[in-house]
């Protein structure tokens, strides 16, 4: 993960309720794992990111809308699509990707 890439996209549209960068949708995938979630620290990595969000949520979503790609390489089983700059869920539960 880069730490030094913000997670959460700056000046995002009204129409957006839950805004990804590409690095964001990487940590949402990087708590995905059974030790993360066990310890609590997936939940409290989206509270803290995307508050009233859960973790399967936000991968059904970016998985439905076409931002992650199977992979065998992840033990998500996803990866982020390369060309994708931000992921967006907006308020009536549509979602949006920006290349």
């Amino acid at each position: 993960m880069d730490e030094t890439q913000p997670l959460v996209p700056t000046n995002l549209p009204a129409d957006v309720h839950w805004g990804f960068t590409y690095a964001g949708l990487n940590s949402v995938l990087h708590h995905a794992h059974f030790i993360a979630m066990k310890r609590g620290a997936a939940s409290a990595h989206m509270a803290a990111n995307w508050p009233g969000l859960s973790l399967g949520d936000a991968i059904t979503a970016a998985r439905t809308a076409g931002a992650l790609a199977n992979s065998r390489q992840h033990f998500s089983g996803y990866t982020v699509r390369r060309t994708l700059t931000e992921f967006h869920i907006l308020h009536d539960g549509t979602t949006r990707i920006v290349k």
